[in-house]
């Protein structure tokens, strides 16, 4: 089974103004995105959440996430970083992006590039085209690092997006939906997006991803070091993140053992 199933993740838009909760209703923003336990799988709130906490720490640009009670059920919030709050907190507007299966034209039924749809490469493509950042292929493969790392299968081109914001300038968005698959023994092993041609994302090793981003255009030696050095700063970050959303059993210390692995692969 796939994670991303339609109708199988409840999920509410509010709006948060005045410290209160709101309905945007007439065409109002919302801020925020209330996510429910997965329906089929257990502990998907605690899961997403140390992972996204977890990417976080590792020094990725992440969707701010916190796991809360609401109305006394346990919810993931997570922030929307495509919102523009005025000076002194005041009207919120909304910042244009689009996934990577919409910069491409592809629908949401393609989103699998076992289905498809986008591949790496074509999100490398698409940021070299667009976006006048220098490092947004070595952002690329840090979330590619870490989507391994955590065992994300689930990691697909609509889990992808680029930002458009005012000034002109587009951007890769910061990381969202990251939660570890493979803790789930029911989940699909196979990427959303294939990494170096590997269709089970617990085989792909250090080489593998290095060849992946040599296909982009980076050095062997540049993803390489970039990967080893994530690699590095994601055990302590896992710590960090259980002690402000606890993980599923047995997740955290699955994430450092694949760190190591990775890291020994070279």
């Amino acid at each position: 089974m796939r994670l991303s199933l339609a109708g199988v993740q409840e999920k509410l838009l509010l709006a948060r103004a005045d410290d209160r909760w709101c309905l945007p209703v007439d065409g109002a923003p919302s801020t925020h995105i209330l996510k429910r336990k997965h329906a089929l799988l257990p502990d998907t709130v605690a899961n997403e959440g140390f992972c996204m906490r977890l990417a976080a720490h590792a020094g990725l640009p992440v969707a701010a996430v916190s796991a809360i009670a609401f109305d006394g059920v346990e919810v993931l919030c997570v922030e929307r970083f495509d919102r523009i709050r005025g000076s002194g907190g005041g009207e919120v507007a909304r910042v244009h992006q689009e996934d990577l299966c919409q910069a491409l034209g592809l629908p949401p039924q393609r989103k699998y590039e076992e289905a498809g749809g986008p591949s790496l490469r074509d999100a490398a493509l698409v940021l070299d085209r667009w976006s006048v950042d220098p490092g947004a292929r070595e952002q690329l493969l840090d979330l590619t690092v870490l989507n391994v790392a955590i065992g994300n299968a689930d990691a697909h081109g609509k889990n992808v997006s680029l930002l458009h914001l005012p000034s002109g300038r587009i951007e890769l968005a910061p990381a969202y939906d990251l939660m570890s698959t493979t803790h789930y023994p029911q989940a699909s092993v196979t990427p959303g997006m294939l990494i170096g041609g590997v269709r089970d994302i617990t085989a792909v090793t250090l080489p593998d991803l290095v060849r992946e981003a040599a296909g982009w255009g980076l050095s062997a030696e540049t993803a390489r070091e970039r990967a080893l050095s994530l690699l590095g700063r994601l055990p302590e970050a896992a710590e960090r993140a259980a002690a402000e959303i606890a993980p599923p059993p047995g997740l955290a210390d699955a994430v450092r053992r694949r760190c190591g692995d990775l890291a020994a692969s070279a």
